[in-house]
Parts: C-alpha cells; sequence; structure tokens
C-alpha cells in the first residue's frame, strides 16, 4: 500500500479568461484500488481536508462515472477494474451478474477500498491533518439499480461507521484528541443534538464549563452535527439538566463549575424557559435545578411546597394590618394575603431596595393595595391589571421583562402568559401570575398555578 499527496494544476476558462489554480489531493492505495480527498496546505505542517463537493462523482473508473455523487462512500474511490454500467452511471453491485460488469469484482474492490479509507483516516489523525469532519460524513444511500441496498448498509456504511466509532480523530475543547466512543461503547464525546444552532451554541457553553473534556471545539460545533450521523449526536438539554440533578446541589455544582454557579445556573433556567413546555415533555416531570435556601436542588414546585418563604410574607401582612393564612390547592401549599382597603398600606411607601426579595414582595403587595383602591380598574380585566401593576414596580426601578402582551391579546381574550416576568442584571428574579377572582375557584387557581409550577413560556397569543 501507498499513500502520497499528487498536486494538480485545473484550469477554468470564462469569458475567455483562463484561470489556473494548484489543488492538492491525498491518494491512499493498492495495486487495484485507490481512494482520495482533496487537501489544503496551509503550510508544510498544516494541512486541512477540504469537503467534497455535493455534486462530485464518488466512483471513478479512471474516469468519473456519472450519477454516482450520493454513493454512500464518504471520499473519492477510483479503480482502474471497476466494471461500469453501460451507460457509466455507476458500477453493478448486486448479487447477479448485470450486462456491463460483474457484480462480484466490484464488490471485492469496494470491500478493499473500505480498508484503505479505514487506514487512511487513522493516517490523517496521526499527522495532524486538521479538519477531519469534512471527511466522515455518509450520505444516505439512494435506490439505485445498480446496487444493493441492503448490501450497502451491511457491508460498506455499517463497517465505516464502526471504524470511526472507535477512531481517535476528535479534538475536545482542551485540544486533546479522542474518539467517539470507547472500547466499552461509552460517549468519550458528546455531540450537541439540539434542534437549533443558536440553542446548539448556549447549550455547549454552559456544558463547556461543566466538564470541557466531554466538548468538541467551539468553532467545530456544527461541522460535526453536520457530518456525523444522527446516533452520533448525543447531548442537548436535557442530558445537560440530568447532569445538573445529578449534582444534588449549589455547592457541589460550584466545585465542578469553579465559577459563579448562580450565574451559570440562571443561564441554563433561562435556556430552559424559552422553551420549557417542550422540554418538560421531554423529561417527564419538573426539573430538579432550583437550588432552596439550603442550596439542595428541587423541582419548582417542591420549591414552593417548601414553608420557609411563608415568615416573609406574615412580617408583611402583619405589618400592613392584613390577614392571611395557608391554603391547600391540589396538594400545593399556598401562602395567601387578603387585601382589604387599608388606609394604612397606602400610606405606606415603596421601597428602593431592588435586590431584595422580602422587600418585592412588600413592594408587590403595596402595589396590589393602589390597585384596588383605584375604582377606574374595579371592573377591569385581567391583563389591564397586569400591566398596572408592571408598570407601577417598572416605576420602582425593576426590570420587567416583555412578555408579548400589552393590554389584550387580538381576540379580546386574556393572552396567557406568564403575566410579569421580573429580571435583575439580566437574569431571572420573579415570575408573577395573577388572577380576577370571583369565587374561590380551584379549578381556576390550579390553571394559573400550573402556568407557574410548569415554567411554560406560552408563545401562542389568540
Amino acid at each position: 500500500m501507498s499513500a502520497n499527496v499528487t498536486e494538480v494544476q485545473i484550469s477554468t476558462t470564462k469569458g475567455g479568461k483562463t484561470t489556473c489554480e494548484n489543488r492538492y489531493v491525498f491518494v491512499h492505495s493498492n495495486d487495484k484500488v485507490s481512494v482520495a480527498v482533496e487537501i489544503d496546505k496551509k503550510s508544510a505542517n498544516e494541512k486541512h481536508l477540504i469537503r467534497l463537493h455535493e455534486e462530485l462523482p464518488r466512483i471513478f473508473c479512471d474516469f468519473p462515472l456519472l450519477g454516482t455523487n450520493d454513493f454512500s462512500f464518504p471520499v473519492v474511490v477510483n479503480s482502474p477494474l471497476f466494471n461500469p454500467t453501460e451507460p457509466r452511471d455507476g458500477i453493478p453491485l448486486i448479487q447477479s451478474e448485470r450486462s456491463g460488469g460483474d457484480s462480484d469484482e466490484n464488490r471485492n474492490r469496494i470491500s478493499e477500498a473500505i480498508a484503505l479509507y479505514n487506514t487512511m483516516l487513522d493516517y490523517l489523525s496521526s499527522k495532524g491533518y486538521r479538519d477531519l469532519y469534512n471527511i466522515v460524513k455518509i450520505s444516505e444511500q439512494s435506490e439505485k439499480y445498480w446496487l444493493d441496498s441492503n448490501w450497502v448498509e451491511q457491508a460498506l456504511v455499517q463497517p465505516i461507521k464502526e471504524h470511526i466509532r472507535t477512531t481517535t480523530f476528535i479534538h475536545n475543547s482542551l485540544d486533546e484528541v479522542c474518539s467517539l466512543y470507547d472500547v466499552w461503547g461509552t460517549s468519550s464525546i458528546f455531540i450537541m443534538k439540539d434542534e437549533t444552532p443558536e440553542h446548539r451554541r448556549k447549550v455547549w457553553e454552559l456544558s463547556n464549563r461543566l466538564m470541557p473534556a466531554m466538548m468538541t471545539r467551539k468553532n467545530e460545533i456544527e461541522h460535526w452535527y453536520n457530518s456525523l450521523w444522527v446516533e452520533c449526536r448525543n447531548f442537548g438539554i436535557i442530558d445537560l439538566i440530568k447532569e445538573v440533578e445529578g449534582c444534588g446541589d449549589l455547592e457541589t455544582l460550584s466545585n465542578r463549575l469553579g465559577c459563579d454557579s448562580i450565574k451559570w445556573l440562571n443561564d441554563l433556567i433561562i435556556l430552559l424557559y424559552h422553551n420549557s413546555s417542550k422540554f418538560i415533555v421531554e423529561l417527564g416531570r419538573n426539573p430538579a435545578i432550583l437550588p432552596n435556601q439550603c442550596g439542595d436542588f428541587l423541582p419548582l414546585d417542591k420549591i414552593y411546597a417548601e414553608n420557609n418563604i411563608g415568615e416573609t410574607y406574615k412580617d408583611i401582612a402583619f405589618a400592613i394590618e392584613a390577614e392571611y393564612e395557608n391554603v391547600d390547592i391540589s396538594g400545593r401549599n399556598v401562602f395567601v394575603i387578603k387585601l382589604k382597603n387599608s388606609n394604612k398600606a397606602l400610606s405606606m411607601n415603596f421601597t428602593k431596595d431592588l435586590g431584595s426579595q422580602e422587600a418585592f414582595v412588600k413592594n408587590l403587595v403595596l402595589a396590589c393595595f393602589n390597585l384596588q383602591a383605584r375604582k377606574h380598574y374595579s371592573d377591569a380585566n385581567e391583563d389591564e391589571r397586569n400591566d398596572y401593576i408592571g408598570d407601577i414596580l417598572g416605576a420602582i426601578g425593576y426590570t420587567i421583562k416583555d412578555q408579548t402582551r400589552r393590554g389584550s391579546s387580538s381576540s379580546g381574550k386574556d393572552s396567557g402568559e406568564l403575566d410579569i416576568f421580573v429580571s435583575k442584571d439580566g437574569l431571572p428574579f420573579t415570575v408573577i401570575e395573577a388572577m380576577n377572582l370571583d369565587s374561590l375557584s380551584t379549578s381556576n387557581i390550579n390553571k394559573h398555578l400550573d402556568k407557574i409550577f410548569s415554567l411554560l413560556d406560552r408563545k401562542d397569543n389568540s
């Protein structure tokens, strides 16, 4: 067997003007068949693999066989011993002989080409060639009259995939070289799998702080996603959530991150919140990634079920001489402050302590008192009252995140958004879900509580 780089000169003529360009082709061969890829020689020590053009034939019989550009071979294969079809649009790869070629001979040459490809991949990796993702893409084999697709899958595609799975040729973000899987079939590196490039990038950025040895280089995220087959895409936001849940508490997470774990966790929650209904359905439950006062990770519904926050509400209710009590609604522990017209409450000032949860609750309760005292809002709908509360909180100095609704929705119905989303330094601070009550209807209260406890991100205003 031999391997060499051949320099070729390609001339193109357009509008009477001829342009010449030097190109380099890496060829690995035996005495019957060869495989080839194009390379870009940046320097003597820096060589990059070039992705094959989509229209380039994958099979050559010294000359290209037009119509083989979608053949399931990741590089170009050439043999003067191939027996092509009469129209020279392929090579018979079926169980019986066809006019114009011998399938047995062709299948033998393809089997040799597979072995050459595998050793070429090993060689290019060991010599430090870059961008190897450009020579591992295996297209799904389309139906051809001259081939047996089952044979192609079993005898060609699967052996190549198996070699790619265990070859050490992918650089992680620490610039260490690893394989897709180890000898026991365990993932050695994660390939992003979420639906959009933006989402894949954001999940990668969070995951790379937690486990950089398992992440690809950032600038190669999309290359590996698009080059490797679906089964190799093995890590997304659900997997990251499970990794965080496995930490159990904020201290363990902080030790693994070595950075501001609160900001990191908030970034993850924001990412989850953007499409929470889909992710929660996929996970099958509320994710346990919210720290309670002790730093233990719990699902959102259990955070609220813990009665620790009740003391803050009791202190505020006492200060404004309002009644309060705990109410159990479908097993959820809800703290209720019963607001009545109170001159004392209306005379109290809002506080500018914008970083305190206790101060925020006080300001919210006072804003509700102000709303209740204005006759103009006595018959207002839910959305109009939400706007009033949001405007007061904004005037105090809180950052109110737009939930895509102001006033009523286009149909005149209540929007169904999480009504007021308050952020601090660009991070989530609190969520307010408001409701008009003419009676203590359990079903109505549950409908609104579900929007919070499930962190639903409703974008379907109708």
